[in-house]
């Protein structure tokens, strides 16, 4: 073999096995970083405490928080499953959660994290204590073990379906899992594992236990207080009161024949019985939407009207309205527009009225 063929197929060589020792040992680097090391991402519902605390909580012990999770994140920080205000979800199941699982980071509950900032529990001690309850599995464990091993790899501080764990012990362990016998064998060792403190059940899924519980928790550090009180309401303003306002565009209702009784919202023209044209029913609900929140409950809210009291704006609703079938594109242009002016009028009185 020539000389510089060689050479190129040894550092070819060289680099797969650096790529492959570090995609093994991912995990194990950035559970045993130092505090000031991490480079977190949160997801999920955070009960114990604000997001928003907890956010400054980590970034005054020296941690960088950012909102995706990239090349340099060490540790993803696990809060309830929920669902944001896009409707897509947060938690388990989430793209920053699957994300940080592909890429082997290092996943903390919210209970953990406040462990280590309130100094319970150094963060040493708490990857020390993770790796020594990790289970490894073969073909030749337990099925126990084999149980185990997948709840830990694939729920990662999180949880994992019946359907998925049937899953992977085929996938890992070339087990199958569709035979009567597989299944009661899988079921016994499930109730066993429960019954031992193992595995905890959450509705349909499987996950491992917590190493540190809220109630080892320094109280003073998770107390809750004004300074809460006005953290949780700063940050739901955030997330529901944007200063560009959202958008959410025209809901059709229904398509007929014109009756000849309507005009045109778009272009101002009546919607003339017999024409080539078909009339649209329409609704318009961004406003009232941006001016409601979801534990917002009273009479005029499940009636799609809340009475403001803002100059102006006394009464904002839920509209319904007709245009001509071509105008659809004028329609979104026009009310768009117009939305977004009324919300630049509307959110400071709306921002006064949620912090008073």
């Amino acid at each position: 073999m020539p000389k510089r063929q060689a050479t190129n197929q040894n550092n070819a060589t060289a680099a797969a096995a650096a790529k492959k020792s570090k995609k093994g040992t991912g995990k194990q680097e950035t559970d045993d970083l130092p505090m000031e090391e991490w480079r977190v991402v949160l997801t999920g519902d955070f009960v114990v405490k604000a997001k928003a605390l907890l956010e400054q909580e980590l970034k005054n012990k020296g941690v960088a928080v950012t909102g995706s999770v990239s090349g340099k994140t060490t540790h993803l920080i696990l809060g309830k499953s929920g669902v944001n205000e896009y409707g897509k979800k947060t938690g388990v199941g989430s793209s920053k959660y699957n994300q940080a699982v592909e890429k082997g980071l290092a996943i903390l509950s919210e209970t953990e994290v406040w462990a280590v900032l309130s100094g319970t529990v150094s963060a040493q001690d708490l990857s020390e204590k993770k790796q020594a309850a990790k289970i490894k599995a073969s073909k030749n464990s337990s099925l126990a073990d084999k149980i185990l091993s997948c709840v830990q790899d694939c729920g990662s501080g999180g949880k994992i379906s019946l359907a998925k764990l049937k899953k992977e012990l085929g996938d890992r362990f070339e087990m199958n899992m569709e035979n009567t016998r597989s299944k009661n064998s899988l079921k016994k060792a499930l109730d066993n594992l429960l019954q031992e403190g193992k595995i905890q059940k959450e509705g349909a899924s499987y996950k491992t236990p917590e190493l540190v519980h809220m109630e080892d928790v320094a109280a003073a550090t998770i107390e809750w207080n004004e300074e809460d009180e006005t953290a949780v309401n700063e940050q739901k303003l955030v997330k529901y009161c944007p200063e560009s306002g959202r958008w959410r565009g025209l809901y059709m209702i229904s398509t007929k024949k014109p009756s000849g009784r309507a005009s045109c919202k778009a272009c101002g023209q009546p919607i003339e019985k017999g024409g080539d044209e078909q009339q649209m029913q329409v609704s318009d609900d961004s406003l009232f939407r941006m001016c409601v929140w979801p534990e917002d409950v009273h009479e005029g809210v499940s009636r799609d009207y809340i009475e403001s009291g803002y100059p102006g704006y006394n009464v904002i609703s839920r509209s319904k309205f007709f245009i001509h079938s071509g105008c659809q594109q004028e329609a979104e242009r026009k009310f768009e527009a117009q939305f977004h002016k009324d919300w630049k009028k509307v959110r400071p009185h709306e921002l006064e009225a949620r912090r008073g």
